[in-house]
């Protein structure tokens, strides 16, 4: 006699969030592929988009065994298959998979959830997504220079344009109050776009800003690449002067809890603006010429790629080697954790790990695209905007 069967399966494909899929129940079977006497339940993965083969994982118990055995399942495409096998004999045989039908013998139960993990296209973006972010809720945003807006996807995987901005926004940041921030090389500015896609000239800054940041009361910077300077934007939009760069090949910027701000360059520099606008390099970085990013953990250690290598600097400024990739780093983001993803030019997304060693968790040079901004969410879900494709990719882990 069946104890339980749940009617819904949670499939979490987005966001690190369980979205509930409806589970039919098809009838009863005497000996599906060799098992005991099953019934046979179905979950639709039709809205999903995988690119190759993902992992699945399923939960259940029951009675006798309560403690939850894990199942492991191969997921390409829209199928799932492969036979499945209790990691314990008192479950042996008791599940098993055909294409997407689930087959759960007398007895049991399903406990937990369904859960899949791997790269799918989380959604469209307006032309050449160049900057991300995500919001408190899950939404994603991209500044899109090409188009000059940006593009919204919901956690479902919604998209569309929220708002057009000012020309060629190459960045995005965003306030307590949810608002995003971008700057307008062409027009020397920062707009504000609120989450109902009014957008509003914001404050002014030197000319050509090319990267952004926030700090945590709401102040905005930019580094400006003719200007050659950094511009400071209050919450109440007045903008100063923030101090001098040494040069103008500006790539990336972050600001430190004291709000120091440090500006990655191409020509193997970071420099370092303090509030009293003191410039400084900030660090040695001596392959080749491209430094292409800058990350920051929350204890003001900032993270720098540097062709194959991220190097850490602490706010003391000692300098050493975080981990190797295996290619030419494009741009790098930080977890909570501080471990650093790299979005590497061969399309791999490699983890430099915190304790150690690297791992790649995601390959995306079969989309044919190129690969470039990415994120890391709370849930230690990472998102990766190709500028060639104009999409966003997820990778669950």
């Amino acid at each position: 006699m069946i104890r339980e069967i749940k009617d819904t399966i949670n499939v979490r494909v987005r966001n690190n969030t369980a979205f509930v899929q409806n589970v039919n129940l098809l009838g009863g079977t005497s000996d599906p592929l060799g098992v005991p006497p099953s019934l046979l339940y179905q979950w639709d993965l039709s809205n999903e988009t995988f690119s190759g083969t993902v992992t699945a994982k399923i939960i259940i118990s029951n009675t006798s065994n309560p403690t939850p055995v894990t199942y492991t399942v191969q997921v390409t495409q829209l199928n799932v298959s492969g036979v499945v096998y209790a990691l314990n004999t008192l479950n042996l045989g008791v599940f098993q998979l055909s294409g997407n039908i689930i087959y759960v013998s007398n007895d049991y139960y399903i406990y937990g959830a369904l859960s899949v993990s791997g790269v799918s296209i989380l959604g469209t973006t307006g032309t050449f997504p160049a900057g991300i972010l995500v919001d408190n809720v899950g939404n994603v945003f991209t500044s899109n220079s090409g188009s000059s807006d940006i593009s919204k996807i919901t956690p479902s995987g919604a998209s569309s344009i929220l708002a057009v901005t000012g020309l060629n926004p190459r960045g995005i940041v965003i306030d307590s109050a949810q608002n995003l921030y971008t700057p307008s090389s062409t027009s020397s500015s920062v707009y504000l776009t609120t989450q109902s896609g009014i957008s509003t000239a914001f404050g002014a800054t030197n000319t050509q800003p090319n990267a952004i940041t926030i700090d945590n009361l709401g102040n905005i910077y930019t580094a400006n690449q003719v200007g050659n300077d950094i511009t400071k934007i209050t919450p109440s939009a007045v903008s100063t002067n923030y101090g001098n760069l040494s040069f103008n090949l500006v790539v990336q910027m972050v600001v430190d809890s004291l709000g120091n701000v440090y500006v990655v360059c191409t020509a193997n520099t970071v420099i370092k603006v303090t509030p009293s606008g003191v410039s400084t390099p900030f660090g040695v970085y001596p392959l080749g010429s491209s430094t292409s990013s800058i990350a920051i953990d929350s204890s003001d250690n900032i993270y720098v790629a540097n062709e194959q290598t991220v190097w850490k600097l602490t706010p003391s400024a000692v300098q050493t080697t975080y981990g190797t990739t295996i290619d030419f780093i494009q741009y790098i983001s930080i977890d909570s954790l501080d471990n650093i993803y790299c979005t590497l030019q061969n399309g791999n997304i490699e983890k430099v790990l915190s304790n150690g060693g690297t791992t790649i968790i995601a390959d995306l040079s079969g989309y044919g695209g190129f690969p470039f901004a990415s994120i890391v969410d709370s849930n230690f879900n990472v998102y990766v905007t190709d500028v060639s494709n104009n999409v966003v990719y997820l990778i669950v882990q």
